[in-house]
């Protein structure tokens, strides 16, 4: 297998593997939650990221593509295309302020300080990455994904083998049954910032091949690791109070130290996933207004401290879930896609 299709399926893979993916609160709001059923919708949401995957790099490919604008012309035409812009704009900035309530919420929950304390120093040390070489910073997020990676897996498979099996044996009662949705809302709005960075990586994938290729391995990769969180989660919930950083509490329960370990991991993937949507955030709004970009990074910074007061589970909820919504035109349009190249 060549090297640019590793390469390729993991920067795709970290793009999606977040701080909300990492601290299983995704996982609780948009499958664990509906019940044994969700299962399918975990097999649903690997295979559209899957065939998301291959279809925007064939689709770049195929046009010679390099800017997400253009992508989104060629696909939906210029008025639903500046509609997802906008979207995307928007989705960023949530993300930054989930990041911040992230952190909050993380040492809220382990040495007990005040989560907005937390927020607050996401926010400045962001602002000062922001103020030097952000991309070099970001350029560190694919040194720093196999960390995410090694300590999620770790994680949940030493969970798995010392559980507490007598006290945990009975199954979960099931709450709802639009897991379809749920699962469908998942790609989708994961999609909004990944199929961004997979047009820019066109360049990378010459044949139609690879890009299957691509699609093939990161959406097992991704389901593999939603069915491993969902499976730690599933045996504790209902049965204890999770709190804000399901997979912190879990991890916690192990052994102090064995926490501490769990929140390093957890504050890379935070630090990671703000600095690449609020810097995101910044640079299309520079784009587009003649405002002071200090200006803007200020802002930017004092509106994630701000959201962050929300609370890290309902910013996952419903900023989430919304642009989710609104990310289903993406999602279908990458889907039509596919039969347009065949």
């Amino acid at each position: 297998m060549k090297k640019n299709v590793i390469i390729v399926s993991g920067v795709y893979i970290a793009t999606i593997i977040g701080a909300g993916f990492a601290s299983g609160q995704e996982v609780v709001q948009f499958f664990v939650k509906y019940g044994n059923r969700s299962i399918v919708g975990i097999i649903l949401a690997s295979v559209g990221f899957s065939l998301a995957a291959g279809a925007v790099l064939n689709r770049a490919r195929m046009n010679e593509i390099d800017d997400f604008k253009e992508y989104l012309a060629v696909l939906m035409g210029d008025m639903p295309a500046k509609f997802i812009d906008f979207v995307i704009t928007i989705f960023m900035m949530g993300i930054f302020c989930v990041m911040a309530a992230g952190s909050g919420a993380t040492l809220h929950q382990l040495i007990g300080i005040s989560p907005m304390v937390g927020a607050a120093l996401m926010s400045v040390f962001c602002y000062v990455c922001f103020l030097f070489n952000v991309k070099g910073v970001m350029a560190v997020n694919g040194f720093l994904a196999p960390v995410i990676v090694f300590g999620i897996f770790f994680v949940c498979f030493y969970i798995l083998r010392y559980r507490e099996i007598h006290v945990f044996s009975s199954s979960i009662k099931m709450l709802a049954d639009n897991w379809i949705v749920s699962g469908a809302n998942y790609v989708s709005y994961n999609l909004l910032t990944a199929s961004v960075i997979l047009v820019s990586l066109r360049r990378c994938i010459k044949t139609k091949r690879e890009a299957v290729c691509v699609g093939i391995i990161s959406g097992a990769f991704l389901g593999l690791m939603l069915f491993l969180i969902w499976t730690v989660i599933k045996i504790y919930y209902g049965k204890i109070i999770l709190g804000e950083v399901p997979m912190l509490t879990l991890a916690v329960r192990q052994g102090y130290w064995f926490g501490i370990m769990y929140m390093i991991v957890l504050f890379i993937a935070m630090v990671t996933t703000a600095i690449s949507s609020g810097y995101g955030v910044i640079e299309r709004i520079s784009m587009q207004t003649k405002l002071d970009r200090n200006f803007i990074t200020i802002c930017v910074c004092i509106i994630g401290f701000a959201g962050a007061g929300v609370g890290f589970s309902s910013l996952i909820e419903y900023v989430y879930r919304i642009c989710g919504y609104a990310g289903f035109i993406l999602l279908a349009e990458i889907l039509w896609d596919i039969v347009r190249m065949r």
